[in-house]
């Protein structure tokens, strides 16, 4: 007896709900014109602005649709829910929703949006940046384990090792241009946390990340002494790219000439190689 009771209690509410619902959307939409009459300024600005078109209209909702982006607009409890949709180049799919009172100012709506879309483009400005920085730094270092010698003897460390040299040297470029970009070398972080199981690396990310920075650092150095002086010994970097790679001890490998003189060709190379293509991209 009392289910029916309480069944009859909630048909009654969402009928209330449903009728008061109703005669919101016949006071705040119908009778100013539907969706399209009511929200006019945001809905002309993007079928004008992106551009895009009208593909859904009931009496609480709008649907726009461009190339790359669906635009919904939802009339829900005396707000205006404004969401993007879309799929973008590096992020891949995105949304976001807005949420506006009844009366909000539709030229506020639409700064507001443009704003996000301004920084979404820069994010991914960057990002594309970043992703060609990386492609370089996998490219060199590709380079040089083809090569004969050094194929024969590294290891998947070694090529981690050889992956944070050219972030180094993708560094070293951009900080003598004065064009240091600190989100860029987040980006690496990540890219080498990424890398990391592929080179038999298992580290906690707080550790590796230390790792990361404080190898960066010291290939800095080692780049710098080097741009200085081109006689420099090289043997600390053949000790960690081949010798003990991943290894908080950093040593100096005494080479013979003839492998001195061959590893100091192959790292001048992959410098000038890194720095070149980097400056091309700057």
């Amino acid at each position: 007896m009392w289910w029916i009771f309480g069944i009859a209690v909630i048909g009654f509410i969402i009928y209330t709900i449903n009728k008061e619902y109703k005669k919101e959307v016949s006071t705040k939409l119908t009778n100013q014109g539907g969706m399209l009459q009511k929200y006019s300024v945001i809905i002309n600005h993007f079928v004008n602005g992106v551009p895009a078109k009208v593909t859904k209209v009931t009496k609480d909702s709008v649907v726009i649709t461009a190339s790359a982006m669906e635009i919904y607009l939802d009339y829900v409890g005396g707000n205006l829910e404004v969401e993007l949709r879309g799929v973008a180049p590096v992020i891949g799919k995105h949304s976001k929703k807005w949420k506006y009172p009844n009366g909000y100012p539709q030229e506020k709506m639409i700064t507001e949006i443009q704003n996000y879309c301004e920084w979404q483009a820069n994010r991914i400005g960057n990002n594309n940046t970043s992703i060609e920085m990386i492609s370089i730094t996998k490219d060199a270092t590709n380079k040089l384990l083809n090569t004969g010698l050094y194929k024969r003897i590294s290891t998947p460390k070694s090529r981690f090792e050889i992956l944070i040299f050219n972030a180094a040297i993708v560094a070293w470029t951009y900080v003598n241009e004065s064009k240091y970009k600190n989100n860029l070398f987040e980006d690496y972080i990540r890219f080498l946390i990424k890398e990391a199981p592929k080179s038999d690396i298992y580290m906690k990310d707080d550790d590796l990340i230390f790792f990361i920075n404080k190898r960066l650092k010291f290939y800095l150095s080692q780049i710098e002494i080097l741009s200085e002086n081109p006689t420099s010994d090289l043997g600390c970097l053949y000790y960690c790219f081949f010798k003990m790679p991943i290894n908080d001890i950093i040593e100096r490998e005494q080479l013979s000439d003839k492998e001195d003189q061959c590893f100091y060709n192959a790292i001048v190379e992959m410098i000038n190689w890194t720095s070149t293509q980097t400056l091309k991209r700057l």
